[in-house]
């Protein structure tokens, strides 16, 4: 995290917090010429989401790309995974036991996203080669 947000990355990285910005305000101004309403809280988490996909990544999380959606969905379901009850967390004596399966939906999902990070991590090997 230092790393990422450090005085010196943040500055490498402002023509991305710039040009998210800017598609924020255009988005919002789309929506006003149209007369609609917007959900301000989607957009900046989107706003959000893209800066930060786009620092770590280098690809936005809310865009068409295939692995930015993948990588998108695999989260949210880890994440409302990890906040539903759970009886073995209530229970300790069936803490070894995966009665509601949870466990193993889990693994899945982590499973899933480890596969979607190794083959990002080869694309930035194979581009730093060339």
């Amino acid at each position: 995290m230092s790393e990422l947000l450090g005085g010196r990355t943040l500055d490498l990285m402002f023509p991305i917090r710039h040009s998210e910005v800017k598609n924020l305000i255009q988005s919002f101004a789309t929506y006003a010429k149209a007369s609609k309403a917007v959900d301000i809280r989607a957009e900046v988490m989107r706003t959000t989401n893209n800066v930060i996909s786009a620092m770590i990544m280098s690809k936005k999380c809310s865009g068409n790309d295939c692995e930015a959606v993948k990588v998108r969905k695999a989260i949210q379901e880890c994440s409302e995974l990890c906040g539903q009850f759970n009886l073995s967390d209530l229970f300790w004596l069936c803490k070894n036991l995966d009665l509601q399966g949870l466990g193993k939906r889990l693994k899945s999902v982590r499973n899933k996203y480890d596969g979607i990070l190794k083959k990002i991590i080869q694309d930035h090997q194979e581009m730093r080669k060339q």
